[in-house]
């Protein structure tokens, strides 16, 4: 199935951060040939005052994992970039995750929607 991740940086070196992600999604979901979206610098949306421009882009990758399995996986992967867990809403991060689409399949549950 066709995958669909979003991917933003918008602390430290935000370009390393989402070739990070890149790299880690592709060598964790076993996909050589990832179908990638060039990167944007995007103004912060709903961030706290002061927060940096973002860099944004999107990876398409080929899974058969499980929604949860994916979850697990992009939050190890923005832990490894340096994220931790913040109670305040859309806080600057080193590297965020977001599944957007598994092929035409929707998800919702207490703590993934797609």
């Amino acid at each position: 199935m066709r995958v669909g991740f979003a991917l933003g940086s918008n602390l430290g070196d935000r370009l390393e951060h989402l070739r990070f992600g890149r790299r880690e999604l592709c060598d964790r979901l076993e996909d050589a040939n990832p179908l990638c979206a060039s990167i944007y610098e995007t103004q912060p949306v709903g961030c706290p005052p002061g927060s940096a421009t973002f860099f944004n882009t999107v990876i398409e990758l080929h899974t058969e994992l499980s929604p949860e399995q994916l979850l697990m996986i992009t939050q190890s992967i923005e832990a490894a970039a340096g994220r931790v867990p913040s109670e305040t809403t859309n806080a600057p991060r080193e590297l965020d995750i977001d599944i957007l689409y598994m092929g035409a399949d929707t998800v919702e549950t207490a703590v993934l929607k797609i």
